[in-house]
């Protein structure tokens, strides 16, 4: 707090006071896809020599960040134009107005802006170290050695020995064009059915409009019976709705997500079916959705050490915060490093138990 006392000719006092409040916290940001990149052959980002964050940004604002004048001044007199990310166009291509930021002054250009992080390793000593490098348009704008970098991932279906995991859209896909075309030629057989094509004698029609028109109820005028015939169209292949019902059942399976978990149907419930029996059926294709579980379970964890340690290495001093209604002292500085979390969630009713049961029933086959 800062104060300003000022003393008028009439015996009053002017006071002036300024507040300065500590707005620092922890902010955890979901990066899209397109601007985060990571180094070839990378397994994980706790052993990748490089990874970086791309970020267009105006150079106003990176001049509110603090960055050298001098540096963006070579950024402003750049021609160059940054280019506009496919993921990134195809996201606000529906609503984007089409409206441009003025060039009459150049901070409001916008650059992209990589923030890096790289593994440096000492041709003397052979130690290696970390350092986070800010560029733009082959520009360093700020560097400095880190502890870590500030990224943590999470993939829902992960892959064996690299970084980038499974994509359902990539496994979906292929079977719901295949789906789309069976679907299609359904209702274009539905189509022909109703309105079929027509074989006419030549001079059989009074009037040929009539025919085109297809109204319904209306007459048509013929010089003879048979100077109309329908033309032979090929029926609809018998194998087609049962193809649309592997399809769909090939997709749940892709998905880990079954029709009975939207709601059981009639045909599930019957007087043979048992509690259990019906349990089994509702979570039979759970198993992707279980190990998408898991996964996340392993990266809350790790974005919350990731979270713990920020702040006890920028932490200077005391803090009251409010807890359950009540204002409580902390001072991170105290707390000590702490690498071990454990994050609880349930998988299903009694799914443990039945995961062990399984393992004894199969420890006793292998013993025999």
């Amino acid at each position: 707090e800062e104060y300003s006392i000022t003393s008028n000719d009439d015996g009053t006092v002017d006071l002036e006071c300024s507040v300065k409040q500590d707005t620092s916290r922890v902010h955890i940001e979901v990066v899209p896809p397109e601007e985060f990149g990571v180094a070839n052959h990378t397994e994980d980002l706790a052993s990748t020599q490089m990874c970086w964050r791309r970020k267009t940004r105006t150079l106003a604002w990176l001049k509110n960040e603090g960055y050298d004048t001098s540096k963006l001044d070579l950024l402003a007199t750049d021609d160059t134009i940054p280019a506009d990310d496919t993921e990134a166009v195809e996201r606000f291509i529906d609503v984007d107005g089409g409206w441009i930021a003025p060039l009459d002054d150049p901070y409001m250009k916008s650059v992209n802006v990589y923030d890096c992080y790289v593994t440096i390793s000492d041709s003397k000593t052979g130690k290696e170290t970390l350092w986070q490098v800010v560029t733009a348009q082959d520009v360093i704008l700020h560097k400095q050695e880190v502890r870590s970098h500030p990224f943590e991932e999470y993939a829902a279906l992960r892959i064996p020995h690299r970084f980038y995991g499974e994509d359902f859209a990539g496994l979906v896909i292929p079977v719901q064009i295949a789906q789309t075309l069976l679907t299609r030629s359904v209702i274009d057989s539905a189509l022909i059915t109703t309105n079929p094509r027509y074989t006419v004698l030549k001079g059989g029609l009074t009037n040929p409009r009539e025919l085109i028109e297809n109204r319904l109820g209306g007459v048509v005028n013929i010089t003879r019976p048979d100077a109309i015939n329908a033309l032979v169209q090929p029926s609809l292949n018998p194998m087609t709705m049962s193809v649309i019902d592997r399809m769909e059942s090939a997709k749940q399976s892709v998905t880990g997500t079954s029709d009975l978990q939207q709601g059981l149907s009639k045909d599930v419930l019957s007087n043979q079916n048992s509690a259990d029996l019906v349990q089994q059926m509702a979570t039979l294709g759970q198993t992707r959705a279980k190990i998408m579980a898991r996964n996340f379970a392993d990266f809350v964890r790790r974005v919350y050490l990731k979270a713990y340690n920020l702040v006890i290495e920028n932490a200077t001093k005391q803090d009251v915060i409010e807890v359950a209604g009540n204002w409580v002292p902390v001072d991170p500085r105290e707390w000590s490093e702490r690498k071990l979390v454990s994050v609880e969630f349930a998988l299903g009713y009694n799914e443990r138990e039945k995961e062990a049961a399984s393992l004894v029933q199969y420890d006793q086959f292998m013993s025999a």
